[in-house]
């Protein structure tokens, strides 16, 4: 399962076996084990899940067409 993360400072790595270059704020998606090896080095962080929108309200006036 993958995890993202933010990218505190700018570094090479090479996950898969490809040279990658990951940039300062960048927030990737990345497997769970790799993304936990970038945090104990201190190149990534924990992303917080953004919550949920919340629905619009209608305005009044499109309420008072309605009926």
């Amino acid at each position: 399962m993958g995890e993202t993360v933010e990218i505190i400072q700018t570094f090479d790595a090479y996950p898969e076996g490809r040279k990658r270059t990951f940039l300062k704020g960048e927030t990737p998606s990345l497997d769970a084990d790799f993304a936990r090896s970038l945090k104990a080095m201190g190149l990534a962080r924990a992303v917080k899940a953004k919550p949920a929108p919340k629905p619009a309200k209608p305005s009044p006036k499109a309420l008072s067409e309605d009926a």
